[in-house]
């Protein structure tokens, strides 16, 4: 009778341990976990809970809107449960910066399993160099944590939000480039469907952010998005429009977001037409001429005017702007230097040339990016028959861009 008693209640015992389900496997990091202070140079314990994990793992170092900085050691037993970063901030072919924004990620060696600092820390240097005398534990200055148990608990939500930031033109790699940045209180998962439309064609795609690198609150890395443009010569601005479209891995949409913008087409200041006519003043009063238009001068426009040397002076207008992107009184140092020319036909004799700013400040006063000015030149030209054509271009006037031409003809009863 025993003996089947005790057969019973091992038949029991084993039905309870098969009900009983296995631990869920779990990596937790423990520290640091954010808000403290590491000597560069000195000793950190990093510290991890793991649960039902047989695998090794890997740490490393990430910062905020810079993504993943360096691998601080890689095939670690999870089992350990902490790592003894000997010398805080060292890593593979280099040291980390001083600076904040810091977070260690740790994650299993074939990446099902991961877990991050829940709050950045900072890198700092405190003085000195390497370990304390006697291997001393880590300097960590922890933030204190203030609360008010009078008030409940808020109820936040937690989603990801991507966002468009850094929207620019690098003209040092002649690209747009956009930056894409997690601004809600979630890591993002998914795919990303972005597009380009600008002034030097289209680009669209897809870029995946994997589980074992996600997009964290504040991080902008592994979402840049450079696009090659080089603007045609002579224009003053180029227009970019950048979109995105974030799926999380099971289809579901999250908000889209757009940003567009017209941007200067040069670095520093540069001065170009700003329209596409010139002003002709006269003591009597002024006309505008389009450009690829004649201009015919009349007794009635009323000029200075030499007898003896059959000169006539007169004053032309150029509208021009500021096409770079700073603030400035003269070009700065760009090829594209606004210049005029006038030949005669048929005697294809040059009666006059000259920088539309002088070779100096085209204004008395800074001119911002984009913002504009007339700019005043005399003009002298022998009171003769045939043509004259007043060109406007960068040189040179063979290879370079031809921004107006107006033809200048006297009257018949100015000839006689």
């Amino acid at each position: 009778m025993g003996a089947i008693m005790k057969k019973a209640w091992v038949l029991v015992l084993w039905a309870f341990l098969q009900a009983v389900p296995a631990a869920a496997a779990e990596l937790r990091l423990t520290c640091p976990n954010g808000g403290e202070t590491v000597c560069l140079g000195r000793p950190l314990r990093i510290t991890w809970l793991a649960t039902a994990v047989s695998q090794k793992v890997r740490l490393v170092l990430r910062r905020s809107g810079s993504g993943a900085v360096g691998e601080i050691a890689a095939n670690i037993d999870a089992t350990q449960q902490y790592y003894e970063w000997a010398d805080a901030g060292a890593l593979p072919g280099g040291r980390a910066e001083p600076g904040a924004g810091y977070l260690v990620r740790l994650v299993t060696m074939d990446g099902s399993l991961a877990d991050t600092s829940n709050a950045p820390f900072s890198l700092q240097d405190c003085g000195g160099s390497g370990l304390q005398p006697g291997g001393q534990p880590p300097t960590l200055q922890i933030k204190p944590q203030f609360s008010r148990p009078d008030l409940p608990p808020l109820q936040i939500a937690h989603a990801p939000r991507l966002r468009i930031t850094d929207f620019a033109y690098n003209y040092a790699n002649a690209c747009f480039e956009c930056r894409v940045r997690n601004m809600g209180n979630a890591p993002f998962v998914g795919h990303v469907r972005w597009r380009w439309i600008t002034d030097c064609g289209a680009r669209e795609a897809t870029q995946d952010i994997p589980d074992w690198d996600p997009l964290l609150p504040g991080d902008a890395q592994g979402v840049y998005h450079p696009f090659a443009c080089v603007p045609n010569r002579g224009a003053c601005s180029v227009h970019a429009a950048f979109s995105i479209e974030p799926f999380a891995m099971d289809g579901t949409a999250f908000a889209r977001d757009q940003a567009e913008g017209d941007f200067p087409c040069y670095p520093r200041c540069q001065f170009l037409m700003a329209d596409d006519r010139l002003l002709f003043m006269f003591l009597h009063g002024s006309r505008w001429v389009e450009c690829a238009h004649e201009i015919v001068i009349t007794a009635n426009d009323a000029f200075d005017y030499d007898p003896d040397t059959r000169m006539a002076t007169f004053t032309v207008g150029f509208p021009i702007k500021n096409c770079g992107n700073e603030a400035g009184r003269e070009d700065a140092g760009h090829a594209d230097t606004l210049t005029w020319q006038i030949s005669h036909s048929p005697s294809n004799q040059n009666a006059g040339a000259g920088s539309v700013c002088g070779g100096g400040p085209c204004s008395s006063a800074p001119l911002a990016p984009g913002q504009g000015l007339l700019v005043e030149r005399c003009i002298t030209l022998k009171v003769q028959p045939g043509i004259y054509m007043l060109h406007v271009f960068s040189p040179p006037l063979s290879g370079g861009v031809l921004y107006c031409l107006v033809s200048i003809r006297f009257a018949e009863d100015l000839l006689r």
